[in-house]
């Protein structure tokens, strides 16, 4: 196929239907595997720092959206995260290439200094697009996944674990902030994009256990649903932190636990999380608790230049 007739242009509100299917289909190549609704995709278009004007592009070819590419701007530690997917019939005939430029300029106007793309380790494809264009692996995380129905249960509890109380998002963000700053990929969340997270998805914050001692907050684990839009759901390990201050006193394999316990409650036989493969300690931490590897996704860096 030639690569006359198409145009790369930004996102406009009658894109809808076609994005979802697109979006959908990109999901489908990742490694989770998670159902976006239509609700879904328009609340991540309210989602603090984004508009569709400045972050989505599609492509377009006689009147028909064919493909599609996504900023997330992560300003705040110099990256924009990219995803996207070009139909099967229109690949291999440089509109990845066509996209990811304009996208990259966008990226640079944005400030970023690098650009971040995540792919399955087995989709070659995207890979190759990716490689040809410049991008190169910088990051390896493991997919993992556990059986929930011979769960065990914690022996001890170190310190009380409750739920999240209302008004109380602004704990979670600090709690969140102060376990992953410094984290390679972590960008410090606002409270605004803690509430905007709390608002999506079928359980919102009902997942958030906080692990307390007197005033002070040691830990969190947000546990969530998952959907493939097929009638199938399962359980995701969303965020699991600790405070430095009290790691190393095996309170995280308290509160995975827990997590993974809310998880077998809502009716879920497996939960899945994502570890960085350099993070030997977490890793460490899940395969005791009898988490096994499921698929591997790459992350792809370029710099904004």
């Amino acid at each position: 196929m030639e690569s006359t007739g198409y145009i790369i242009r930004t996102y406009r509100t009658s894109d809808f239907d076609s994005l979802v299917r697109l979006k959908n289909e990109a999901a489908l190549l990742s490694s989770n595997g998670s159902y976006m609704s239509p609700d879904a995709i328009r609340e991540g278009f309210s989602r603090p720092g984004y508009s569709t004007e400045q972050c989505l592009f599609v492509v377009e070819r006689y009147g028909a959206v064919v493909g599609y590419m996504e900023l997330f701007p992560e300003v705040k530690i110099g990256r924009v995260i990219l995803d996207g997917l070009i139909e099967q019939p229109h690949r291999c005939i440089g509109l990845a290439k066509r996209l990811l430029q304009e996208t990259m300029k966008r990226a640079r106007n944005m400030g970023a200094n690098a650009a971040h793309v995540n792919v399955r380790e087995g989709n070659s494809h995207a890979r190759a697009a990716l490689e040809n264009t410049g991008f190169y692996v910088i990051r390896r995380h493991l997919e993992i996944e556990i059986d929930l129905k011979n769960l065990s249960e914690p022996d001890k509890v170190s310190l009380p674990i409750r739920p999240l109380g209302e008004n109380e998002l602004e704990r979670l963000t600090v709690i969140q902030n102060r376990s992953f700053t410094g984290s390679w990929g972590f960008s410090p969340n606002t409270i605004e994009e803690i509430a905007h997270a709390a608002g999506t998805g079928n359980d919102g914050v009902e997942g958030v256990c906080l692990a307390v001692d007197g005033e002070k907050t040691a830990g969190y684990c947000w546990a969530r649903t998952q959907e493939d839009g097929r009638g199938n759901s399962w359980g995701r390990i969303g965020m699991l932190g600790v405070d430095p201050d009290y790691q190393g006193r095996g309170l995280g394999r308290e509160l995975l636990l827990k997590g993974l316990s809310f998880l077998r409650g809502k009716g879920h036989d497996t939960a899945q999380l994502t570890v960085d493969s350099e993070n030997t300690v977490a890793y460490n931490l899940y395969q005791s608790v009898g988490f096994t590897l499921r698929d591997i996704s790459l992350w792809y860096e370029k710099h904004v230049g």
